[in-house]
């Protein structure tokens, strides 16, 4: 690893936050306790001199398994390990702003707890936070997750993101990052019901950077993200951060009414320099009936989409409701 001088750093952190959300992940959880503890109780280096002190808050996003009991007695041995528990399965975007909302570090690392964001990294952020750096997120430099179609869907959404949005996000991406609260307090004034954190950071702007890493494969159990999961959060970052779907019936609108008049054209000088016997064709006309149907049937959906969207946000339904809470943990918007 290249890890960073921080003896420039401007300030030390008195406390860091690591969120973790958390489903089912019990074969992980100890490990990841051991690993991550190691690294913050280092007594010299980067996290000594950048970090006073620490706590790691776990959400539990409605674990059906002893995730929450293993977290609950590795509290008992350490009172810097804390854990929310939601009362539904929220889903990890909302899991992870859940988290940030009571985090009450002074900077704040989001990671997974399947230890494909390797603990062993957090002396590199602090290094790059140290150095002036408001957001560091880290890239995977292998992508692969293992699952049929999702490399390539995952590639395919990277390239039609930065292409209709504003807001640019670097491909793969992943929410393991570090951000100060300068930061973590303009992500939480954004009020999304549905979030898409990818988008949503580099949207706040200050300075930000990128770290690339190996991501190693799931230390155990199953990943509970499948395709579907990663297509929904897909579609959700797309239809909140561009409005270009919204523009294509009036181009595709512009591209028929160019094809028809030029057919027309065609047909006409056709048909009076005698060259061809237009007899009335019905294959084109149907043809053209249903090609100007399942356009309006496309974009009466696309209209659709963002209606339905419009409506899950208008309501301001929140995002998720917390059962339980072990620790001293920030209030945060959602009441026990």
């Amino acid at each position: 690893m290249n890890v960073m001088s921080i003896h420039d750093a401007k300030k030390m952190i008195p406390l860091l936050s690591i969120v973790v959300p958390v489903h089912n992940e019990e074969a992980c959880v100890e490990e990841f306790l051991r690993r991550t503890q190691a690294v913050m109780a280092a007594n010299s280096g980067i996290v000594a001199e950048a970090v006073g002190d620490y706590e790691i808050v776990f959400v539990d996003d409605a674990s059906s398994d002893r995730t929450y009991e293993l977290i609950e007695s590795a509290h008992r041995e350490n009172p810097r390990i804390k854990c929310v528990s939601l009362s539904r399965n929220a889903g990890h975007q909302a899991a992870l702003l859940c988290g940030i909302r009571r985090a009450r570090g002074d900077a704040i690392i989001m990671m997974d707890g399947d230890l494909q964001h390797p603990p062993e990294l957090i002396p590199d952020l602090l290094a790059r936070t140290g150095a002036g750096w408001s957001v560091v997120h880290c890239v995977r430099k292998n992508p692969q997750s293992g699952i049929p179609g999702k490399d390539i869907f995952s590639r395919l959404f990277y390239v039609l993101f930065n292409c209709v949005s504003p807001v640019k996000i670097t491909p793969n991406a992943s929410d393991f990052r570090i951000m100060d609260r300068r930061s973590v307090d303009a992500l939480l004034s954004m009020p999304e019901v549905s979030p898409f954190l990818r988008g949503m950071v580099p949207y706040i702007g200050y300075r930000q950077c990128d770290l690339e890493f190996e991501c190693p494969p799931r230390f155990a159990g199953e990943a509970s993200y499948t395709l579907k999961k990663s297509m929904k959060l897909a579609f959700d970052g797309l239809f909140s951060f561009s409005t270009w779907p919204l523009r294509l019936p009036f181009l595709a609108g512009l591209m028929m009414l160019v094809a028809g008049a030029t057919y027309l054209a065609i047909c006409t000088i056709l048909a009076m320099s005698g060259k061809a016997h237009l007899v009335p064709g019905w294959l084109s006309l149907i043809s053209l009936q249903l090609m100007l149907f399942a356009f309006q049937v496309l974009f009466t959906g696309i209209v659709g989409l963002y209606v339905g969207r419009i409506y899950h946000e208008v309501k301001r339904r929140p995002p998720y409701f917390v059962e339980r809470a072990i620790g001293e943990i920030r209030a945060g918007e959602i009441r026990e």
